[in-house]
């Protein structure tokens, strides 16, 4: 009997690091890394960072998602030439923690971030993506503005 109890807790442990690995690579969970330099380096460019926890409910992964695409719509040139990036962050893990002073966060988040030649000059939290998510169209649009606005101080 205990060699049974044994074998069923070793294949539960096994079976629940092994969804927990599958879960991670599937949510793209990963350290923040350098912002990624372009073949040429730019003179300025921005970083959309979406701050997200280890757990992620429905509207946490709405949220990236309608980040993702409201960027990917209407900066899709920018995005292939490396003037805007789309990074999303696990603000959990050790290594990003320093991100919630940085950007003085309170929860998930998308923070637009300016670097020139870089040096980070200046950020944008778009702290209202909570309020626009339930609406599309509104949150895409809140996005756009956000990052325009950027892009037209920083040129």
């Amino acid at each position: 009997m205990k060699k049974w109890v044994s074998v069923l807790l070793l294949a539960f442990l096994l079976a629940s690091i092994g969804f927990w690995i599958y879960q991670s690579r599937a949510q793209g969970r990963t350290a923040a890394e350098p912002v990624p330099q372009a073949t040429a380096p730019l003179a300025t460019r921005i970083v959309a960072y979406y701050f997200h926890g280890t757990q992620r409910c429905y509207t946490c992964l709405t949220m990236e998602s309608y980040a993702s695409d409201a960027l990917n719509g209407s900066f899709s040139q920018e995005l292939s030439t490396g003037r805007v990036q789309f990074q999303s962050v696990n603000i959990e893990e050790p290594a990003n923690q320093h991100f919630w002073d940085d950007y003085q966060l309170s929860s998930q988040a998308l923070v637009l971030v300016a670097y020139r030649d870089g040096q980070q000059v200046t950020w944008n939290n778009l702290a209202e993506i909570w309020s626009k998510v339930r609406d599309k169209e509104q949150y895409y649009q809140y996005v756009k503005d956000g990052m325009t606005q950027l892009l037209a101080e920083v040129r």
